[in-house]
């Protein structure tokens, strides 16, 4: 028994060594985790003196960067809201120099215009003077679209105004080619005062004072006729193949006049090329004449009114998620 007892103390004695020697090791490893953790705390400690500053200056970087941007969306907000207010009150200039509704309205059994500029002004516009005893029909088509074309627009009608009192009424030849030498004036051309070669294409018809017939002047610029009369109903006249205030144009250039029978039935459409050249459909090409006179066939029995929208909605379907490439005229008469 004694024996066995001292066998069980020395077991014992063992087992307690052994918890003492796992009580010193976890003890180190307890010492080793804490030194460890003050060795971070001190090295955290010593990056927090360095990138505190750098924290604090890239703080301030931010702040003053959306300062920054915000002052400059301020100032791009300010210029944007003063060009738009510009452009629309060049909208409204522009608005105030075309005929209104009723001068048509009264020269006119029927009638319809269409003027959609691609941006808010635009190179197109129409006019209608009393010439003589008779009327004159403009519809005009400027280099180039917006604030430019609206610039020439302006010069273009002055000297339509101009050369309206230098030539005897009903001679429309005349006065395209008395049109073309003033908008070479007025921009220099024939000093060749600038390197820009603008211009514009014009046509320019004189209704007589009885309204039987009409004569028709272009100037890279076709009149379509509808008339049960002729063939296939609808026909196009062509007009000179020279522009108006271009350089290749000499200042004698002779523009031709085509005379015109107006009947009861006659129907006279003046378009600038936009609607024609307009892209789109599945092959992605321009809408074109032959489409153009296909669609005034099939409309020549309707209201004017009807004939405008049935005008825009084919564009605009024909068009479909093209651009607009151009400004948009046309000029409907009924006789």
């Amino acid at each position: 028994n004694f024996s066995r007892t001292v066998d069980v103390a020395l077991e014992t004695s063992r087992t307690g060594q052994a918890m003492v020697d796992a009580a010193l090791t976890a003890n180190s490893l307890l010492s080793s985790a804490q030194q460890s953790r003050l060795d971070d705390i001190e090295g955290a400690r010593q990056w927090e003196g360095v990138l505190g500053p750098i924290g604090v200056l890239f703080a301030l970087g931010i702040i003053f960067l959306a300062v920054l941007v915000r002052q400059t969306q301020k100032q791009i907000s300010d210029a944007y809201a003063l060009v738009s207010s510009s452009i629309d009150y060049a909208q409204h200039i522009q608005r105030s120099i075309l005929p209104a509704n009723e001068q048509f309205a009264s020269t006119f059994d029927a009638h319809f215009i269409i003027w959609e500029p691609r941006d808010k002004v635009g190179g197109d516009f129409y006019a209608l003077f009393d010439w003589g005893k008779g009327s004159l029909v403009v519809l005009a088509d400027c280099t180039g679209h917006g604030v430019p074309g609206a610039f020439m627009s302006l010069i273009a009608m002055s000297s339509i105004e101009t050369a309206l009192d230098e030539v005897k009424p009903g001679d429309v030849a005349t006065l395209v080619q008395r049109i073309h030498q003033r908008v070479r004036a007025t921009t220099g051309r024939n000093r060749s005062l600038v390197d820009a070669d603008d211009g514009l294409e014009l046509g320019a018809m004189y209704i007589d004072e009885d309204k039987k017939e009409a004569s028709f002047c272009g100037a890279r610029f076709s009149v379509f006729v509808s008339d049960p009369k002729k063939e296939n109903f609808v026909y196009e006249i062509k007009g000179s193949r020279k522009g108006i205030g271009y350089e290749s144009t000499p200042d004698t250039f002779d523009f031709s006049s085509h005379p015109i029978e107006l009947t009861k039935s006659t129907q006279i459409y003046m378009t600038t090329d936009g609607y024609i050249d307009q892209v789109g459909g599945d092959f992605r090409r321009m809408f074109g004449k032959k489409r153009f006179m296909d669609l005034l066939r099939q409309i020549r029995k309707s209201s004017v009114d009807d004939q405008k929208e049935i005008i825009l909605r084919n564009l605009k379907d024909y068009q479909g998620n093209e651009t607009r490439r151009d400004d948009v005229s046309m000029l409907g008469l009924r006789f």
